[in-house]
C-alpha cells in the first residue's frame, strides 16, 4: 500500500498539473485514511472550488475552519470562495479575521481589494492592493486586479503597466493577454487588442473569454462573418445556458414544412433585437415560435413570422429544431443586421401621452453598466432633465439619489407592452443603452441613444446612424466617461428640434 505522503504527493502534483479527476480521487484515498486532517480538507476544497463546485468547496474548508479555526491560509481559501459565490459580506469579515492575525500578507490584501471592489470602494481597493504590492512588488495576481479596476476606471494607460508588469512574471498567461486584450479595447485600440487575443488563444486555444472578446472584436469592427463564428464561444462560458428543449438544435437544415424554437438567451434588448429573424426562417418555410421572458412576450407575439410566443418551456409543443436566439445570424449567414423598417407594431390602446421619453439608466447587474448608464450625481443635476415635457421610461427605480420627477419609475409599466404603448405615442426617445432603446427602433420611433466611448459591438465605431435601426440617432462620448459633452451635443439638438417646429 502506498504511503500517505507519497499518496498525497501524487494528488498535489496532479492538481497542480490542472489533472482536477485524479487530484480529486486521490484526495480521497487520502481523507480516507485521515479524515480529521484539515490541510487535507483545505485542498480538496480548494480542488472544488476550482472546478467550480462551491457548495461543496466552502463545506470542505469549513470543515477545516473547524478543526484549525486560526488559520490565514483557510480563512482566504474560504473568502476566494464567498467572493466567487458573490457573498461580498461574508468574504470580508473572513478576509478580516485572517488581517487581524497576519496583516502583512499580499495574497489576503488582494483579497481584500477584490471584495472592495465588487463592493464599490474603489478607492479602497487600489489602497488594498497598492499595500500588496508594496509588501511584494511581484505579487501577479494583486497586479492583475489593480490593472483590471483600472481598465474599469477608464485608465487605460496605468491598467496596460500594471497588466504589462503581471506578464513580465508570468510569460504567456492567456489570462493575463486577454485582459491585456481587453484593456487595449476599452481604449479603442483595436489593433493591439486583437494582437493580444490572438496570443491569448495562441497560449490556450480553449480560453473560452478570449475566444468572446475577440468575436466582440470583430463584430464591433464590421467583421460579422468571423465575428458570428467566433461569438459561438460564448456557448462554453460557465453559467451560459438555455431553457432545456428536447429536439435537436438548428444547424442550417432545410426547415420547409418544420416547426422552429428560437429561445431568448441573454438581455431583453437581445430579445427584441435579435426575434427580427423570426421572419428570416418564415421565409425558408418555417413554422416560427420564440420562447422569451415574461416582460417581453406580449409585444413579441406581433414580430413578422411568428406563429407564437411563449415564456415558459412547460406549454410549448415540442418543435422539430430550436436554436439560440444570437446563434441566427451565424447559421442564417446573415453579414449584418439591419432593419429597412419597424418590424413590432404599436399595441392596441396607444397611450396619449406625449413629449420625450427618457430612460438614463439599465440593468445595474450588467457587467459594463457603469459606463453605458448615466452617473446618478450627474442625472440629478443636468438641467436637461428639468425640462417640461419629459416623460420616464423606467420600470424600476434608476437610482436611489433624489431625481427629477421625469426621470423616477412609473407605477404603470407591467411589462414591455405596457412600455410600448407610451413609446408609440412619443414624439421623441432619449436613451442610454438598454432595451429602451431597442424598442424603439424596433416600433420605428426617433430615439437618440447616447452610447460611452467604447460601445457595445453592435453601434460599431463611428457615425451617428446605424442600420439596425434606421430611427435611432447615436450620441457618442469622445473620450472615456464624458457624459457631459454627449449631453450638451443632446440639449442643442434639442434646441435646434424645438425651433425647426416652431418655424
Amino acid at each position: 500500500m502506498t504511503a500517505l505522503p507519497d499518496l498525497l504527493a501524487r494528488a498535489m502534483a496532479a492538481h497542480r498539473a490542472g489533472r482536477f479527476a485524479e487530484a480529486g480521487e486521490l484526495y480521497a484515498d487520502c481523507l480516507a485514511r485521515d479524515p480529521g486532517n484539515p490541510d487535507l480538507l483545505h485542498l480538496s476544497g480548494l480542488l472544488r472550488y476550482q472546478e467550480g463546485d462551491n457548495d461543496a468547496a466552502l463545506d470542505l474548508v469549513g470543515r477545516a475552519l473547524d478543526l484549525r479555526p486560526a488559520t490565514p491560509l483557510y480563512l482566504g481559501s474560504r473568502a476566494a470562495i464567498l467572493i466567487a459565490c458573490r457573498r461580498f459580506a461574508e468574504a470580508r469579515t473572513a478576509l478580516e479575521t485572517a488581517l487581524g492575525l497576519k496583516p502583512d500578507d499580499p495574497g489576503l490584501l488582494t483579497k481584500m481589494g477584490q471584495v472592495l471592489d465588487r463592493t464599490g470602494e474603489t478607492d479602497a481597493a487600489l489602497a488594498s492592493y497598492g499595500k500588496a504590492l508594496a509588501i511584494d512588488p511581484s505579487h501577479a495576481d494583486a497586479l492583475v486586479n489593480r490593472g483590471n479596476l483600472l481598465e474599469r476606471l477608464d485608465r487605460i494607460d496605468a491598467a496596460l503597466e500594471n497588466l504589462w508588469a503581471a506578464l513580465a512574471l508570468a510569460p504567456g498567461n492567456a489570462d493575463i493577454l486577454n485582459n491585456l486584450g481587453f484593456a487595449c479595447l476599452s481604449g479603442k485600440r483595436l489593433e493591439e487588442a486583437e494582437r493580444w487575443f490572438d496570443r491569448a488563444i495562441d497560449a490556450a486555444p480553449d480560453h473560452v473569454e478570449a475566444h468572446i472578446n475577440r468575436a466582440h472584436l470583430y463584430l464591433l469592427s464590421g467583421r460579422f462573418e468571423a465575428g458570428w463564428r467566433e461569438y459561438e464561444w460564448r456557448r462554453r462560458r460557465p453559467g451560459w445556458r438555455i431553457a432545456d428543449i428536447p429536439s435537436p438544435e438548428w444547424r442550417g437544415e432545410a426547415i420547409a414544412g418544420k416547426r422552429i424554437l428560437i429561445v431568448a438567451e441573454q438581455g431583453l434588448g437581445d430579445s427584441i433585437q435579435f426575434c427580427r429573424h423570426a421572419a428570416d426562417l418564415a421565409a425558408l418555410g418555417a413554422e416560427v415560435s420564440l420562447l422569451v421572458d415574461p416582460p417581453v412576450r406580449g409585444l413579441l407575439s406581433t414580430v413578422p413570422g411568428v406563429s407564437a410566443c411563449h415564456d415558459s418551456p412547460a406549454v410549448i409543443p415540442v418543435p422539430d429544431f430550436h436554436i439560440p436566439a444570437m446563434s441566427l445570424p451565424f447559421r442564417l449567414g446573415i453579414a449584418g443586421q439591419s432593419a429597412d423598417a419597424a418590424y413590432l407594431q404599436p399595441p392596441s390602446g396607444m397611450d396619449k401621452e406625449r413629449g420625450i421619453g427618457i430612460c438614463i439608466a439599465g440593468n445595474p447587474r450588467h457587467w459594463n453598466d457603469r459606463r453605458r448608464s448615466l452617473p446618478a450625481a450627474l442625472a440629478s443635476q443636468v438641467p436637461l432633465f428639468r425640462r417640461d415635457g419629459l416623460v420616464s421610461l423606467h420600470r424600476d427605480a434608476p437610482y436611489d439619489a433624489a431625481l427629477p420627477d421625469s426621470l423616477c419609475a412609473r407605477g404603470d409599466l407591467a411589462d414591455f407592452t405596457d412600455l410600448a404603448r407610451i413609446v408609440a405615442g412619443l414624439d421623441l426617445v432619449i436613451a442610454v443603452d438598454t432595451a429602451v432603446a431597442h424598442l424603439a427602433g424596433a416600433l420605428g420611433r426617433p430615439c437618440w441613444l447616447l452610447l460611452p466611448y467604447l460601445p457595445d459591438w453592435r453601434w460599431g465605431l463611428e457615425g451617428d446612424s446605424t442600420p439596425l435601426y434606421p430611427s435611432l440617432r447615436l450620441f457618442r462620448q469622445d473620450s472615456p466617461g464624458d457624459w457631459e459633452g454627449v449631453l450638451d451635443r443632446v440639449a442643442s439638438a434639442l434646441d435646434e428640434r424645438r425651433t425647426l417646429h416652431h418655424d
